[in-house]
């Protein structure tokens, strides 16, 4: 059986078989694998996909939601640390020392001038993961494999405030149109919740956020 591949961060859900990106698979006649990653970066979520190409084949879908532009991974005793951790991505702004684990205090200190060029560079970081990602997408199509992006947000956001517009073409990778970003879309909609089976968006939306990208999904494959 064909598979619908599923990555991201936390914004794909859990992965359980009562969620939105389940619902798609059935929708696609596809078995669903689920690969996201709760806090992951864009490059993160670029390393997971690479890390599945031998077992991705044709005719196979992907659908990738792109984490927040803010969020990168830093390099801390030859782990690999998403900003996450220390930044609420949804706020823009540190996290504060009460969110945080006593070794995260201690490893944020240490890498605070790293985590601050990487929030100021982050236009540089996920520009050149969606440059790699257009890569993939080229060897996809040239496999028969359909692999569709969306974009939690757009436009990039510095610690001092400037707004560095996102490409209109959006890197040339295939998307879902939500406007403005995805996360501004479930804002607008009153989505965002936590519930048990959709983490991130509210009880009873599982149902109406399947329909919603199966039919925009639709036109591109």
């Amino acid at each position: 059986m064909k598979k619908f591949w599923h990555f991201g961060d936390s914004f794909t859900t859990t992965g359980n078989l009562k969620g939105w990106g389940y619902k798609i698979s059935k929708k696609l006649n596809r078995e669903f694998i689920h690969r996201g990653q709760n806090g992951a970066s864009n490059y993160q979520i670029l390393l997971n996909i690479i890390n599945e190409l031998n077992n991705i084949s044709t005719n196979d879908y992907i659908l990738i939601n792109w984490s927040f532009l803010s969020r990168g991974v830093l390099f801390s005793d030859y782990k690999m640390i998403s900003t996450n951790t220390f930044y609420f991505d949804e706020k823009k702004e540190l996290n504060n020392d009460s969110t945080l684990r006593e070794d995260d205090i201690n490893i944020r200190d240490k890498n605070i001038d790293k985590i601050n060029y990487l929030l100021d560079n982050s236009e540089q970081e996920n520009s050149m993961v969606f440059i790699l990602a257009k890569s993939l997408q080229d060897y996809f199509d040239s496999k028969q494999i359909r692999m569709i992006s969306v974009f939690l947000e757009k436009d990039f956001l510095t610690s001092n405030g400037k707004v560095i517009p996102f490409p209109k073409n959006n890197y040339g990778l295939h998307n879902l149109n939500f406007g403005k970003g995805y996360f501004s879309w479930l804002k607008k909609n009153d989505y965002l919740g936590d519930s048990e089976i959709d983490t991130h968006y509210k009880d009873g939306l599982t149902d109406i956020i399947s329909d919603v990208y199966y039919k925009k999904m639709v036109d591109l494959i």
